[in-house]
């Protein structure tokens, strides 16, 4: 997941560097995440908090309608996860159409408990998939309303 979050090539510049500097010593996971920070120019503050010291992983339950008329997908996303925190999460969406055989993806941002957004999609639905490259450790759930 950091990979995907950094890049590969600054995950291996991130993991060199973490390496050399604390090899056959004592680091804690700060340790790491600065020297990763350091690699990326990014701040993974939010990113290990997510998913290193959090006790679950998202749940994220998908309820998705097609409006003919207008051409659009609406779905809503709602994690659903025994906790009261909240991931911040990119989430791909992928859509079927009859004669697709790979997924049409779909980008949103869920930040919050509940999320909605409708998409101007090409065909008609027949189906989706919360996260088709399986890239989140997450568990998902899909209504078709």
């Amino acid at each position: 997941m950091l990979r995907v979050k950094i890049g590969e090539q600054n995950f291996q510049k991130g993991i060199k560097s973490y390496y050399k500097k604390f090899f056959n010593s004592n680091a804690t996971t700060d340790d790491f995440r600065v020297e990763m920070e350091k690699a990326a120019g990014l701040d993974l503050k939010i990113f290990f908090k997510q998913w290193l010291y959090q006790p679950v992983n998202p749940k994220i339950d998908a309820v998705w309608t097609y409006d003919a008329t207008s051409h659009k997908i609406n779905i809503n996303l709602t994690q659903s996860q025994l906790t009261n925190f909240n991931f911040d999460i990119p989430i791909e969406i992928g859509y079927y159409t009859k004669d697709s055989k790979t997924p049409l993806l779909l980008k949103m941002n869920l930040n919050k408990k509940q999320l909605s957004q409708s998409f101007n999609v090409k065909g008609i639905p027949e189906n989706i998939e919360v996260d088709p490259r399986n890239v989140l450790l997450s568990s998902n759930t899909i209504t078709k309303k």
